[in-house]
């Protein structure tokens, strides 16, 4: 079965804090934020509300660290009831560091918890599924950050809470840059695909496909009535093979903008250059193409061989014999 990555919101959606949301891919999981949520009038007796991290619980030994996008409270004020229980790192801008390290100095049981400052277009690997960088946004608190997260299967990218700021108080713009080429990034791959799933992209593909296989079992028909008419087969095999050529020629275009072209997509997004992709599909293609010359070969070969074998057995003889009148005469003593 494919791996899936699951995206699940523990707290955030729908409502007015407790932000918090895990990624899980295989054995790794990385959660976003740890916030809290203040409580409404009627909630008599309730100072805070913490996300319910029962999900997390239960796959204890697979939460590999919590990354903070900025330091307001519905993002990391559970951070010091939470930490003690899932034990793992914790990495934040350098503003929501020195809240969360003198947050969790409050409480004993959170104080042994790893606090580790980041800094902007730098690559964090956490785990073996996730690929982590921060990027700076604007927001109502300095030193607000997005998250870009690369796994297996693309990249997410988290913004966090954001406003479009051309001149904040701190001098740091949003990264909109960095931004826009995730955007291309994504949108090209988007698009690519798309594409080859058009129908006036994969109709010909399919055309020239089958007009590739069907030149090909011509050229294998042409060489089975080539033997029964005597031809030898050494004259019989170039046809086959000179029809699997054509056949590789006209399938090519076919094959790069229908399936190996989804291939070509699918290996580029793995970070593997165009020209490289192309050659690795052109080899794919042709590759099993003369397998099947191969296989064509050895039938071939193979109905050759029992035609003759046929051709010289005494019973063939036997019937040869009666089927044109001549009878044997015993033998003078």
């Amino acid at each position: 079965m494919t791996s899936q990555l699951r995206i699940i919101p523990l707290g955030g959606l729908g409502e007015i804090g407790k932000n918090m949301m895990a990624l899980e891919y295989e054995d790794d999981i990385v959660i976003i934020d740890c916030g809290v949520q203040f409580p409404e009038e009627g909630m008599f007796g309730v100072d805070l509300i913490i996300p319910d991290i029962s999900y997390l619980m239960d796959r204890i030994d697979k939460v590999r660290a919590i990354l903070i996008t900025h330091g307001h409270e519905d993002h990391i004020g559970a951070l010091p009831f939470i930490l003690p229980k899932l034990k793992c790192p914790v990495y934040a801008p350098r503003l929501a560091h020195g809240l969360i390290t003198a947050k969790l100095k409050e409480r004993r049981a959170a104080r042994d918890s790893v606090v580790n400052p980041i800094d902007p277009n730098v690559v964090h690997q956490i785990g073996e599924a996730f690929e982590v960088s921060w990027f700076r946004v604007c927001h109502s608190i300095p030193d607000a950050m997005g998250i870009a997260i690369g796994t297996p299967l693309g990249t997410v990218i988290h913004t966090g809470d954001f406003k479009i700021d051309h001149t904040p108080v701190d001098g740091r713009i949003f990264d909109l840059p960095v931004l826009r080429r995730w955007r291309t990034d994504l949108q090209a791959s988007h698009d690519g695909l798309r594409r080859l799933a058009a129908p006036r992209v994969m109709a010909p593909a399919v055309l020239l496909g089958a007009a590739a296989w069907l030149s090909e079992g011509m050229a294998l028909w042409l060489i089975l009535r080539g033997l029964e008419a005597g031809i030898p087969i050494a004259q019989a095999v170039p046809i086959y093979a000179a029809a699997t050529l054509v056949g590789a020629v006209s399938a090519l275009p076919g094959g790069l903008i229908g399936t190996e072209g989804s291939m070509i997509a699918l290996l580029q997004q793995s970070g593997i250059s165009r020209a490289a992709a192309s050659s690795g599909t052109l080899l794919v293609r042709l590759a099993t193409l003369w397998f099947a010359v191969a296989v064509g070969l050895l039938a071939l070969l193979w109905l050759h061989h029992f035609k003759n074998m046929a051709a010289t057995s005494p019973d063939s003889a036997a019937s040869s014999d009666s089927e044109t009148g001549d009878t044997a005469l015993p033998s003078a003593r």
